[in-house]
């Protein structure tokens, strides 16, 4: 909405987010507290729900108000659906795996290095066999050898 100079939508967007922020900030954390959760990961989920919010309502103005299509944006989502739903369940297996309770910070490099090498080997071999990755590099005109295109 800012690069379309439309400044009265961009304040509005995120004047709804703030207002939902101000408003249910406090509510959210007591509710977390009552649920036996941190309460600090209310204000958290308070601040996504205004941030998506705030998402929301420019994604209606850019769509009602200005014409502009999502089609392919949506379409090139669902290719990606699976590489990070595989990424996701792996990063959760190797939270579990690797030891999160240490103490020392230098130690926990290694440890999420180990972890981050994990994931982004599994999903660069999805994206690889999915055929995803080489359609993104074929359409960056980059020529890898050892890539062909799957579809």
């Amino acid at each position: 909405l800012q690069s379309l100079s439309k400044y009265k939508e961009v304040i509005i967007s995120i004047g709804l987010g703030l207002v939902f922020n101000v408003l249910l900030d406090g509510p959210f954390i007591l509710l977390f507290h009552r649920l036996g959760f941190m309460p600090a990961g209310g204000a958290v989920v308070c601040g996504l729900c205004a941030y998506t919010l705030s998402i929301i309502y420019a994604i209606i103005c850019l769509v009602k108000k200005h014409n502009i299509s999502f089609k392919e944006i949506l379409t090139r989502l669902k290719d990606f659906l699976l590489p990070w739903l595989i990424f996701g369940i792996t990063l959760f297996f190797t939270a579990k795996i690797m030891p999160m309770n240490l103490t020392s910070r230098m130690i926990q490099i290694p440890v999420l290095a180990f972890s981050g090498i994990i994931c982004f080997g599994v999903y660069f071999i999805v994206s690889l066999q999915t055929g995803i990755l080489t359609n993104l590099l074929k359409e960056l005109n980059l020529k890898i050898p050892f890539l062909k295109n799957k579809k």
